[in-house]
């Protein structure tokens, strides 16, 4: 199941077609292809977690889209010129990026992912933008400009917060916000994710069948699936795979409701094309649970 992070931003409970408990997140570095942010073979993070949604079927959500990113300020740069801030991105952003070449030329002590490093230069760095905002080290009556840096590797936050610091870019030391938070953690207080919480989407895409797990109506546990298919029948929610399924429930389907998502049972088999993923990712392993 696949979701990207502009479909999770504006769902509300109301308008959730999918919800999934918030049991286990992680994320992982993949090339994946149909994607703009993986365009080029660049890899990219994907947040992952796993729990069951609202009738209990275990789930694995794959999100895409979050990439990690940090501040940094730019003391005596003041000016409301448009073109001026256009031009120092794009000088900022070359020297970030020669001094992450040099780093990953010599290999430097505090590295925690060298793999990461051996990746192409364009890798580094997503994209760098000029915002103005209020710092919360010590007291400041007017905004101030800072530039926010994408990257797209979570392990090269620190890195490059390192390099800022020691006056590795432009020749001059700058003040960090934020890269000492981890990728995670960002994720889940930029759209108000608490742990084992429903997260809800608007949008989502599954994954086809695959010979490796079987096919997924498989009864791996008789006594849940009959219970499944009696609640089914009595609350008439039966999902058919038709456009009208998905379509705004009845009062009596309210009634069903947990967390803004219906009590609907999902079998890859039942659902249409539109909900399937059309980049036809394989699956790497397999949990019968």
């Amino acid at each position: 199941m696949y979701q990207t992070q502009d479909d999770c931003e504006a769902t509300k409970e109301n308008t959730a077609l999918f919800s999934i408990r918030v049991v286990c997140i992680d994320y992982y570095i993949t090339q994946f292809p149909g994607i703009v942010l993986a365009e080029k073979g660049r890899k990219v993070p994907v947040i992952r977690i796993f729990g069951p949604n609202a009738l209990g079927q275990n789930c694995c959500l794959h999100l895409l889209g979050s990439l990690p990113y940090f501040f940094a300020t730019l003391e005596g740069f003041e000016d409301d010129d448009y073109h001026i801030y256009r031009e120092l991105n794009i000088v900022f952003r070359k020297s970030l990026m020669a001094a992450l070449r040099k780093f990953n030329g010599k290999k430097l002590e505090f590295s925690s992912n060298k793999e990461a490093l051996a990746s192409k230069p364009d890798e580094y760095i997503f994209d760098t933008i000029v915002v103005r905002g209020f710092p919360f080290y010590g007291f400041s009556a007017e905004e101030r400009l800072f530039i926010k840096i994408f990257l797209y590797d979570p392990s090269l936050v620190s890195v490059a917060s390192r390099l800022l610091q020691k006056g590795a870019v432009l020749n001059r030391r700058f003040i960090t916000y934020e890269s000492h938070i981890s990728y995670i953690l960002q994720f889940m207080m930029d759209y108000n994710i608490n742990g084992m919480d429903f997260i809800h989407l608007s949008d989502v895409k599954f994954r086809a069948e695959s010979s490796l797990c079987g096919t997924s109506t498989s009864p791996l546990d008789p006594v849940w699936m009959e219970y499944c298919r009696v609640y089914d029948q009595q609350k008439h929610m039966v999902f058919n795979g038709s456009v009208e399924s998905l379509s705004s429930p009845s009062n009596s389907q309210r009634e069903t409701e947990v967390s803004g998502e219906l009590q609907r049972r999902w079998i890859v088999k039942d659902l249409p094309s539109f909900l399937l993923n059309s980049n036809k990712q394989e699956r790497e392993r397999c949990c019968r649970l």
